[in-house]
């Protein structure tokens, strides 16, 4: 399971699939997880449990920036070039002035991946 799908069981949880007009909407980014908090306090221990995957998917999962050239390099060099391993990432990474660490993240884990512009 993804973060992303944590947040949307979390969602569905909370919410079910019956929709209100007065039931927050996610946002689809789940770092606008925003929810409706009453005067007696409902919705604290989600809240609570939310922010608790946001620190895990921060940690762990974290988003790795890249211009649109970056990430069409990127997916020649991992997907159509043999032999690619964590040395080629690393050497890759240097070449286009990013972190090794985020170019590995990226490697291992190419849903982290946002593509921004120039």
């Amino acid at each position: 399971m993804t973060f992303d799908e944590a947040f949307k069981v979390i969602w569905d949880e909370k919410f079910g699939n019956d929709i209100k007009d007065e039931t927050p909407r996610h946002s689809g980014d789940p770092e606008k997880f925003d929810f409706v908090i009453s005067d007696d306090g409902i919705g604290t221990g989600i809240e609570k449990l939310v922010d608790l995957i946001t620190q895990l998917k921060e940690e762990y999962a974290p988003t790795v920036e890249m211009t649109k050239r970056q990430y069409h390099s990127f997916k020649l060099w991992k997907y159509h070039t043999a032999g690619w391993n964590m040395t080629n990432c690393a050497e890759w990474a240097r070449d286009e002035k990013m972190t090794a660490t985020n170019a590995m993240q990226a490697w291992l884990h190419p849903e982290t991946i946002k593509v921004v512009d120039d």
